[in-house]
């Protein structure tokens, strides 16, 4: 690329520059799709998965004072390891997917300068909202929600493990 009015230079590749444009329009496009179509879906599976992973942590908080059979400790953190996963997936390939439309238009913005108007900087000024991934409308699908997921699990581990204390203690004080 060089400035516009140097003799003897290309501008730029345009038909490279068009080429991410339409890819840029159509990431979005998807963004929006997605929303529309799985965003119920995306919802229930983030719903879904902080309801295992606060079950499984409350499962293997009980048999580890219960001192069951390790197996089903077993059992219990690789399906527990397994939840954690998807949603970390989830949340990364959303997040991926906003990042680098972020970096696509912080690219556009470069390239701007160096454009003459008209020719192909028509469609580079189009206002895009950022990309996200939204659970249908209540919230973002990205690694922030994962962080969040798993503190909000966490928490709720910490009440289990101090309720179940407080009962036990009671329940020996009584006998």
């Amino acid at each position: 690329m060089t400035w516009p009015g140097l003799s003897a230079a290309p501008l730029a590749a345009f038909g490279e520059l068009r080429r991410l444009q339409r890819a840029r329009l159509a990431l979005h496009r998807c963004s929006l799709l997605c929303g529309r179509h799985f965003g119920p879906a995306l919802l229930l599976a983030a719903a879904g998965n902080f309801v295992g992973i606060v079950s499984l942590s409350y499962g293997l908080v009980m048999v580890r004072v219960s001192r069951q059979s390790s197996p089903s400790m077993a059992w219990l953190s690789i399906w527990l390891l397994f939840v954690l996963g998807n949603l970390l997936l989830t949340c990364w390939a959303c997040s991926s997917a906003a990042n680098r439309a972020t970096r696509v238009a912080v690219l556009f913005s470069k390239i701007q300068t160096l454009l003459r108007p008209g020719d192909a900087s028509d469609t580079s000024r189009l206002e895009m909202d950022p990309l996200h991934f939204s659970a249908a409308g209540f919230f973002d699908v990205n690694l922030p929600l994962f962080v969040s997921t798993v503190s909000a699990a966490v928490a709720y581990m910490v009440v289990f493990l101090q309720f179940s204390e407080l009962q036990r203690t009671s329940y020996n004080s009584k006998m």
